[in-house]
């Protein structure tokens, strides 16, 4: 019960990957991590998104975000390590946040999410991976999909988009997590960290930032002096603010 604002200890058993038939779900999200690039998609029970017999479910999105924290830290050793988390509007994607975002704060990351509500765009949630130097990030989104669709997007140090070869590494970790279950009768505790956790942070919008890295890069004085000198020869401009 994420309603739970404490800390929360989940505990998997071999019992109950059979019983949720874990093993069938994680051969899917194989399939799909072999060849995704825009996020590891797919549907989910917008109702009831524990249901582990869809592609996106809230079990799965929990192994996976363990099995990324645990791969970034054995690629960083010994590393203070930053990621954002964020999304768009689809089902549940608070929720996902949420959980996410606690999730990693157990694991040792310092977590960032936007001030006052959860969500921004994902061209935002790159450029702040990129300009604070984070070490990724995940953004929960499925666009260009059907509604009941949703993925999280993994992004890397850059702000770039996790390749299949990045993806498959920590379904590997999920693969090395199962055979641990399934030779210790004590199963494997995972720990969801409290919701008011001092490694999770509402510290930007990012907005400014980018307003001001433009100014740097494409707005400047001379750019500009250029359209002013085209507009007065005929040009004209439209500022479509529906796209992507």
């Amino acid at each position: 019960d994420l309603d739970e604002k404490g800390e929360i200890k989940l505990v998997i058993t071999k019992e109950f990957i059979e019983k949720y038939k874990l093993d069938d779900w994680l051969a899917g999200y194989k399939k799909e991590a072999m060849h995704s690039t825009g996020g590891i998609r797919g549907p989910q029970n917008v109702l009831y998104c524990w249901d582990t017999r869809f592609p996106i479910n809230e079990m799965g999105i929990i192994l996976a975000t363990v099995a990324k924290g645990l791969v970034l830290k054995e690629e960083n050793p010994g590393k203070v390590l930053h990621k954002v988390v964020s999304g768009e509007v689809r089902y549940n994607t608070d929720l996902y946040i949420d959980l996410i975002s606690r999730l990693e704060a157990a694991l040792g990351i310092n977590v960032h999410l936007t001030k006052g509500i959860s969500r921004t765009t994902v061209w935002m949630t790159s450029f702040m991976i990129f300009m604070n130097d984070y070490d990724g990030g995940e953004y929960v989104s499925s666009s260009h999909a059907m509604s009941s669709k949703t993925a999280t997007k993994d992004l890397e140090s850059q702000g770039g988009q996790f390749l299949p070869e990045m993806s498959i590494k920590f379904v590997n970790k999920i693969y090395e997590i199962f055979e641990y279950i399934k030779t210790h009768p004590e199963g494997y505790v995972i720990t969801i960290a409290a919701k008011d956790d001092s490694r999770i942070s509402h510290d930007f919008d990012g907005f400014q930032a980018y307003a001001e890295y433009l100014r740097k890069i494409v707005a400047t004085p001379a750019n500009l002096d250029l359209i002013k000198q085209a507009s007065q020869k005929g040009m004209r401009l439209m500022f479509d603010t529906v796209g992507g």
